[in-house]
């Protein structure tokens, strides 16, 4: 779910259809790992809302198999580097995550629940 808009504004900042607000991160974060609804403005001026986790540093254990671990000798243990963290749900391998670096994360909201019998 991701969309652009030109607009001086994230998308719905004004109007969030029964969501939430959008908080800024000056005001505060997410708790490390929920999924929440993210807003940035992208390399082109668009503003892109995905979804998307916040985590916090030495928080999130690396995979065997990640690339982007940091070693923390204290603990003899890798971690995922602070940041966030695009949720991707649609590869098959199951559900991934990439880091967002296109634009910086300014706002975030929490995300509906699912439809229900649906």
């Amino acid at each position: 779910m991701t969309e652009t808009s030109k607009s001086d504004k994230p998308l719905g900042l004004a109007s969030t259809d029964g969501l939430g607000a959008w908080v800024p991160v000056e005001e505060r974060m997410p708790a490390s790992g929920a999924v929440v609804l993210a807003c940035y403005r992208n390399a082109l001026g668009n503003w892109r809302r995905i979804r998307a986790s916040w985590i916090a540093a030495k928080t999130e254990e690396s995979g065997s198999e990640s690339d982007i671990g940091e070693y923390d000798e204290a603990t003899d243990t890798y971690y995922d580097p602070e940041g966030w963290y695009e949720q991707i749900d649609n590869w098959d391998d199951g559900f991934s995550a990439v880091g967002v670096n296109q634009g910086t994360i300014t706002h975030w909201m929490p995300l509906p629940a699912p439809p229900r019998g649906a």
